[in-house]
């Protein structure tokens, strides 16, 4: 099984690269630290907007992944007492154009996020 991962990874590799697909990746950080983090405080839905341009312009729009790597998130309530609370995440990317895109962190309901950071690749020619 093993060998099989490692023979498909090699195959879009190669594929890939003969097919004249341009790789891109980066890492991003956003925190209480950032311009218009509100993601830490509230209740409801809450988005907060990450923007990744391109060093080059794609010639078309890319192919966008985004992976989480970690989170800072708490469960005090506005007191500073403990409470039986779930963390909510998500992320997803929007607006991909030749030039970059938007990574949407979003939570909702009572969750308190302190910080998220994750890698992005985009793929395409």
């Amino acid at each position: 099984m093993k060998y099989f991962v490692v023979v498909c990874a090699l195959l879009v590799l190669v594929s890939a690269v003969s097919l004249g697909q341009v790789w891109k990746k980066g890492d991003f950080v956003a925190s209480v630290n950032s311009e218009a983090w509100t993601l830490s405080e509230g209740k409801g839905e809450r988005i907060h907007k990450y923007i990744v341009n391109f060093d080059k312009a794609y010639a078309n729009p890319p192919s966008v992944v985004v992976m989480l790597n970690g989170f800072d998130a708490s469960n005090d309530d506005t007191e500073g007492t403990k409470k039986n609370a779930a963390t909510r995440l998500a992320l997803v990317t929007e607006q991909v154009t030749k030039g970059g895109f938007v990574i949407k962190v979003k939570t909702w309901g009572d969750s308190k996020l302190n910080a998220v950071w994750g890698s992005w690749v985009a793929y395409g020619k």
